[in-house]
């Protein structure tokens, strides 16, 4: 069984992209978690459809959020040197704080 559930904060806000041939949306960010005995794990999220939507539309650096999903490892060779990465793709994400008013790029700033 490949299943892990995560709470923590975003360390940054995240990315939303389109890719494929159906343009599929994709969301990455990255989640600080503290551990017991003091240490912090960070670790990178990637959402698809509907839920990388919602994520790219309400959270931003520093929300709570809970990651429910599974472990993926990515496997590439880069100079003859093979390297992986592990991260987590959410089948779900729940937000954990109040929703995130993100200002329109066309919005004037009040002084």
């Amino acid at each position: 069984m490949n299943r892990i559930v995560l709470k923590g904060n975003l360390v940054d806000d995240p990315e939303v992209t389109q890719v494929g041939a159906n343009d599929t949306d994709k969301c990455k960010f990255r989640v600080a978690s503290n551990q017991f005995g003091g240490e912090t794990l960070f670790l990178d999220i990637e959402a698809w459809r509907k839920t990388a939507v919602n994520c790219g539309k309400y959270l931003v650096k520093g929300s709570p959020v809970l990651v429910d999903g599974r472990l993926v490892q990515n496997n590439w060779e880069k100079d003859g040197e093979k390297r992986s990465k592990v991260f987590i793709s959410a089948d779900a994400v729940e937000f954990l704080g109040k929703p995130a008013e993100k200002e329109d790029e066309d919005s004037e700033v009040p002084f």
